[in-house]
């Protein structure tokens, strides 16, 4: 996973960018001492890839530093134990990533990667049972609209996230 160094008060804490998590998370260790009293409740019971609850203690605003020297203020779940992430609502209002509408019959998007970014291929995520016939389907559809198309090998792969939707649309 792609990682990016952020700077917390006067320190530097490595962070990962998690396309698959909506919520940034800072684990208790990096956050100033100064800043720990503002920890507010976050009661949304949130699990790690291995379906292992996460161990949260709240939430909170933190400052934040980038490489580029910009200056922000992110909202992260604070755990005791674990690594700092950046999740998908951060990776867009940072910039991180750049995502590029393609204007075409389909109104497909593609991802248009940072100057420097090198290949990644991170393992596949097991599909839980319940999910799996629905998982096909929609792989199915995606083949069949031309929207995905079957590849052999890349060099970049990132695993699929699975979200059960509140109502029964696609």
């Amino acid at each position: 996973m792609p990682k990016i160094r952020i700077k917390i008060g006067k320190a530097s804490h490595l962070f990962l960018i998690d396309t698959g998590s909506f919520y940034s998370s800072i684990n208790k260790s990096d956050i100033p001492r100064e800043l720990m009293r503002n920890i507010q409740k976050f009661e949304k019971p949130l699990k790690c890839y291995n379906n292992n609850p996460l161990k949260i203690m709240g939430q909170i605003e933190v400052p934040i530093k980038l490489e580029d020297g910009k200056k922000h203020l992110i909202n992260a779940v604070v755990v005791t134990h674990g690594i700092n992430i950046i999740g998908l609502k951060y990776i867009k209002e940072l910039d991180l990533i750049t995502f590029n509408k393609i204007e075409n019959k389909k109104n497909l998007f593609s991802l248009k990667l940072k100057e420097g970014a090198t290949s990644k291929k991170i393992p596949p995520r097991t599909v839980p049972f319940h999910f799996k016939k629905a998982f096909a389907a929609e792989i199915k559809i995606l083949l069949d609209e031309g929207i995905i198309e079957k590849s052999k090998y890349s060099e970049w792969a990132a695993p699929i996230v699975i979200k059960k939707r509140k109502k029964q649309e696609r």
